[in-house]
């Protein structure tokens, strides 16, 4: 994981280097979590100076520095701040760009993207559903998107968008269809560590439950697909000009997970 968003972040500075001629290249984060965190301190790695960090759905009274284990940095003693400040503090802090690692959707993550670019700042964010937010099956997300390129491209602002799991899709299925005369379907497993999630991701994949609860509600369930296998797949058939999600007897192509959890007993003695 960390070596995926090495490999993000190195590209989307790649992109905005060149519209940057200050040899200082300033940046601050939305989300500091266990993903807003990895992400800051590749940055800051390479030698970018980070200015401003907020947080959308808790408050820190850890400095940045101490929430990225460099309490010796004194340009980190800066606090944590909520999203009411955003406007006013990128206006005396002047980054040149913003690592959003906040949320999977589009929706979730619109408003401040939105306030973001206003203000000319380039973003490399972690919504999954910004690997190809044009899909034609989802109205909302391409709408979404539609009104953050047209005033990204105003502004002359850079958004670089993807979450992990298409880290998962994108080089397996091209790579596997181009050595088969037929394709047929597709099944792939995503093994999840939650040890560094955060309550609520944990508690979707069951922790806390008791074991019957956990069987019947968790265990082995089978859904309609997120947002995001949809667009990883729908990009991949855009790219390549097969029509595998054209349409067909008023119908649509059908994804489903399985999300197979298992229960760890604790051992004891």
């Amino acid at each position: 994981m960390v070596l995926r968003l090495r490999y993000f972040v190195l590209l989307f500075l790649c992109m905005i280097s060149p519209s940057i001629s200050e040899q200082e290249i300033r940046f601050c984060s939305i989300g500091m979590g266990t993903y807003g965190i990895s992400t800051a301190k590749i940055a800051i790695q390479k030698g970018f100076k980070m200015v401003a960090a907020f947080t959308r759905n808790s408050k820190h009274t850890k400095t940045a520095g101490e929430l990225l284990g460099m309490e010796d940095d004194a340009s980190l003693a800066f606090t944590v701040s909520g999203m009411r400040k955003l406007e006013k503090i990128i206006d005396e802090t002047r980054p040149h760009f913003c690592i959003d690692a906040t949320n999977s959707t589009l929706e979730s993550v619109f408003s401040h993207l939105y306030r973001l670019i206003s203000k000319q700042v380039h973003i490399l964010t972690l919504c999954d559903e910004a690997v190809f937010p044009f899909t034609r099956f989802h109205w909302k997300q391409r709408q979404l998107a539609k009104t953050l390129d047209t005033l990204a491209k105003e502004n002359n602002v850079v958004v670089l968008g993807g979450g992990f799991s298409d880290s998962v899709f994108m080089p397996v299925i091209p790579s596997m269809m181009a050595s088969m005369i037929e394709f047929h379907g597709l099944r792939l497993s995503m093994p999840v560590n939650i040890d560094d999630a955060d309550r609520a991701f944990a508690q979707a994949f069951g922790v806390g439950l008791t074991l019957d609860a956990f069987t019947e509600q968790i265990a082995n369930s089978v859904s309609a697909a997120e947002y995001w296998p949809r667009a990883v797949v729908e990009s991949i058939a855009a790219q390549i000009g097969y029509p595998v999600l054209e349409e067909s007897g008023g119908g649509t192509i059908q994804l489903y997970t399985r999300r197979e959890c298992y229960s760890v007993q604790n051992e004891v003695g």
